[in-house]
């Protein structure tokens, strides 16, 4: 799902938006700033996973709102793609290196937006995946390349099991919270 072109296209529209929040709040790029940005990717984590709801085993699920659920995970990929820019993430060898690290295959038969207990399992274990990668990108100064190839591979799964089946959707929802988040900063947000 994701190509080359389309996530150096982001990185260049995350980058725009980082580099103008960072000029406009006259924020300062040392540790704290580097501190901050990794709280709020796991944080962003944390809030589809609450959205998505399957890990609260002790409730009955109710209606889910897929919606809110994509644009959780698209806030994910902002803080994600802030991380990719800040070490120079290249990702010229990621299709070749997703084959590698091929995710099991248990989801291909996993209806999208479905929430039965097979797919609940599957949901669980990409969120968890998502943090843990997440977890081990940001812990390090240095992190190694293979968490950001790894996150993301995780990402696409979790992506087309919420409704995002194709670039162009991904591409759509990625620009329509990145405006919100010019329009948010341009009114003093």
């Amino acid at each position: 799902m994701i190509t080359i072109n389309l996530i150096k296209k982001l990185q260049q529209e995350q980058e725009k938006l980082d580099n103008f929040i960072i000029k406009n709040k006259k924020i300062i790029t040392d540790d704290n700033h580097f501190a901050r940005t990794k709280l709020a990717l796991l944080v962003e984590i944390g809030e589809l996973a609450n959205e998505l709801g399957t890990f609260k085993h002790w409730k009955v699920q109710k209606n889910v709102d897929w919606k809110k659920i994509q644009e959780e995970l698209i806030d994910c990929l902002h803080f994600y793609l802030s991380f990719t820019n800040h070490f120079h993430i290249d990702f010229s060898i990621y299709n070749k290196i997703k084959e590698e690290l091929k995710l099991e295959e248990k989801n291909n038969n996993i209806i999208p937006c479905d929430l039965s207990s097979q797919s609940i399992i599957i949901y669980n274990e990409l969120l968890l995946g998502l943090f843990s990668q997440a977890e081990r990108m940001v812990i390090w100064y240095i992190p190694e390349k293979e968490h950001f190839y790894r996150w993301l591979a995780i990402f696409e799964e979790l992506a087309k099991m919420i409704g995002i089946s194709n670039e162009t959707e991904l591409y759509q929802a990625y620009m329509a919270k990145n405006k919100i988040n010019w329009e948010r900063q341009n009114k003093g947000y």
